[in-house]
Order: C-alpha cells, then structure tokens, then sequence
C-alpha cells in the first residue's frame, strides 16, 4: 500500500474535510517538520488491515500446530462446526471463507505436510490481498 499524499499537520488540521475525502483514493500521509509522523487510513483499509493481521496470526498458529486453532480446524473438519461457528471462534469476519479456501475440511490437518499447507496458506494470502 503506497501513500500517494502527503500532507503537513496544519493542513490536514485546516482542511480536515479534504483529507477524509482524499482517504477514497488511498492512504494520507502527515508530516511535521517535514517528517512523516502518522498515516491516515479509511475505515475500510483499516478493517481489511485488521483481518489480514488476524489471518497471518492464524497462518503462523497453524504452522506452529497451535492446538487451540488446530482444534477449531479438526471440529470443522469432523462437521462439529460450521465453517461460521469455526470462523466466529478464530476471530474471523467473513464467515468460514478462509477456512473453506484453505481446504481444511478435505485435508487430514496433522498429516498436511509443512510445505503443501505454506503453499495452500501464501495463496490464501494472495487472494485476501487482491480484495
């Protein structure tokens, strides 16, 4: 995400209305001094920011075989949760997505080897970024 405006402190502060608007295209940049300082963001952005922080804790808790998200894993797999329910209990908003792209429900978690679940992982990532 590159920041394609900067503004000075005084600027944003005088023509605050400008710079909310200016959040459609992008991320603003303040500076004080000539220095950045602070990064303003839409609220959109900073949701999506959220859940890509929330799904790469996920991805390494997976990677580690944390039991507490292998769990979640294993009940979804075994139908004892919905992809929502499982989805609810990771902390996730969009409903069991994730879990449904990484494949879960058809591979036996424990036996995934390392370097197949990185690969199903980076192209989840992937797609969450193109969103």
């Amino acid at each position: 995400m590159k920041i394609k405006l900067f503004v000075s402190a005084t600027e944003a502060k005088n023509g605050f209305g400008g710079v909310l608007d200016a959040l459609a295209d992008g991320p603003v940049g303040i500076e004080k001094n000539g220095k950045p300082v602070a990064v303003m963001l839409s609220a959109e952005r900073f949701d999506a920011l959220q859940q890509f922080e929330l799904f790469e804790s996920l991805r390494n808790q997976v990677l580690e075989r944390q039991p507490s998200v292998l769990g979640v894993l294993h009940a979804y797999k075994d139908a004892k949760l919905s992809s929502r329910d499982a989805a609810l209990k990771l902390g996730l908003s969009d409903s069991g997505q994730v879990l449904d792209l990484m494949g879960f429900a058809q591979l036996g978690i424990p036996e995934i080897p390392d370097d197949l679940l990185r690969s199903q992982l980076e192209s989840l990532q992937a797609l969450r970024v193109q969103q």
